[in-house]
């Protein structure tokens, strides 16, 4: 372990930035993000920075596209803290989440077939993918879905399905 806590940590979303690396898991027991900062990669990590106090969240994806950070997050607007049904962006000015300016039409997607999270939002060829969990028939991430992201700003957000997994192998 590298991280002791009595709470849960999943989602361990290990990334490099300005020549040092940062660990930021989902930490929803703890009610909100944290980022840590190694300070002997890969064993130490301290905490660095937080956001969304108080806030069940999930699944947190930090990428620079642009000249700009970019967080995509799972949060739960309900009492039932619902993570897989709710996607939602935000603009950030650095780690230490000096500014956050959330996306206009947050929540971008509501639907538990694609609005959760499943790794690095990545680039091929030119073009930006996301990632996503497909969480129906009652089983948690019961597919896995590639999408495109054709247009991101604070004010537009459109994706399209490229590639969905399913597990054929499971009877």
């Amino acid at each position: 372990d590298i991280i002791s806590s009595k709470n849960h940590y999943s989602y361990p979303f290990i990334f490099n930035y300005e020549n040092k690396y940062y660990l930021m898991p989902e930490s929803y027991q703890s009610k909100r993000l944290e980022i840590y900062i190694s300070t002997d990669f890969p064993y130490k990590w301290k905490l660095y920075s937080t956001a969304f106090n108080g806030c069940y969240v999930a699944d947190p994806t930090i990428f620079l596209y642009k000249n700009s950070l970019w967080l995509f997050i799972n949060k739960s607007s309900e009492p039932f803290n619902d993570l897989s049904s709710e996607l939602y962006i935000y603009k950030i000015s650095d780690l230490k989440f000096s500014s956050i300016v959330p996306h206009k039409k947050n929540p971008v997607i509501i639907d538990s077939k694609k609005a959760r999270n499943a790794g690095n939002v990545f680039e091929k060829n030119g073009k930006l993918y996301r990632p996503s969990q497909s969480n129906i028939k009652s089983v948690y991430g019961h597919s896995l879905n590639i999408s495109e992201i054709t247009k991101l700003s604070c004010d537009l957000y459109e994706e399209k399905l490229v590639k969905k997994i399913e597990p054929n192998f499971y009877k």
